[in-house]
């Protein structure tokens, strides 16, 4: 019974009532027998949406009815748990972990980054103008360096980057990596890692932002960034993003360190498309 009152109250509203191209669907007895007959049943989510909710695949294309095949169904237990997940989600915006500042941009910043996107200005203006979470505490000798670098964009199309300044075998360098794509069939997992090498020391500020850009239209779609004033080698920003449209996607990752000198560098992703 306790199985029947949670799965009904979860399930929806109105039955299969259309309201903004939102379909709702209040469980039947019959699709309420069908849950707990299932439940526990080693089939696919693609199965069991067939069998007890097809109302909700009705226009649904067949590639996306392809990825929900190739995934399991995720039962509950029979008493409910405090779940932890084997693949934590990103951080929650500026959240702080272990003195790393991580952000997810929101609409504005994403206005802000398109905005901006190839006008003549240095990586401190575009720090504080699209995220000035991530200099706070920064000194002014530090910002004095950003002030200095003109800010790297990129293309319209990923290219295989060929820095024309190598730096110094006795200089510190920043690698960046990028990494991005179609991971199911309603996400896109993308995200950067910048590792600082060369110093006898770990820096003490290191910072790295990841791009997912629309082929189609040039445009930044998501961004995520993290950076970190607790002397490490190296680190990482990624994020899911959920229901991207249809397209070609590739990524961008840049990332810098500002101390002892200013280092950065940058990498970007082939073209990949979703669904």
């Amino acid at each position: 019974m306790l199985v029947l009152i949670l799965v009904s109250a979860l399930i929806g509203i109105a039955s299969a009532a259309d309201e903004k191209g939102v379909i709702r669907s209040d469980a039947t007895e019959a699709q309420l027998d069908l849950i707990n007959e299932l439940h526990g049943k080693d089939i696919t989510v693609l199965e069991y949406m067939e069998k007890v909710h097809p109302e909700h695949l009705v226009g649904i294309p067949d590639s996306y009815k392809e990825n929900m095949a190739g995934h399991k169904m995720t039962w509950w237990a029979t008493e409910p748990t405090a779940v932890t997940k084997d693949e934590q989600p990103v951080l929650d915006r500026a959240a702080d972990e272990k003195g790393v500042v991580r952000s997810d941009a929101t609409e504005a910043q994403l206005d802000l980054i398109n905005e901006l996107h190839g006008k003549d200005i240095t990586v401190l203006e575009y720090m504080e103008k699209v995220h000035p979470e991530h200099l706070v505490g920064i000194p002014d000798s530090y910002k004095e360096n950003m002030a200095g670098q003109k800010m790297t964009w990129w293309s319209t199309e990923p290219t295989s980057a060929t820095k024309d300044e190598q730096p110094a075998f006795d200089r510190a360098a920043v690698t960046v990596s990028a990494t991005g794509s179609k991971f199911d069939w309603r996400t896109i997992r993308f995200g950067g890692t910048c590792t600082a090498s060369g110093l006898e020391e770990p820096p003490w500020y290191i910072y790295v932002e990841a791009f997912l850009i629309n082929r189609g239209t040039g445009q930044t779609v998501d961004s995520t960034s993290a950076s970190s004033q607790q002397g490490v080698w190296s680190v990482t920003a990624s994020k899911d993003k959920l229901y991207p449209a249809n397209g070609q996607y590739y990524v961008h990752a840049w990332g810098y360190i500002p101390t002892p000198y200013y280092a950065e560098d940058y990498d970007e992703t082939s073209v990949f498309s979703f669904p």
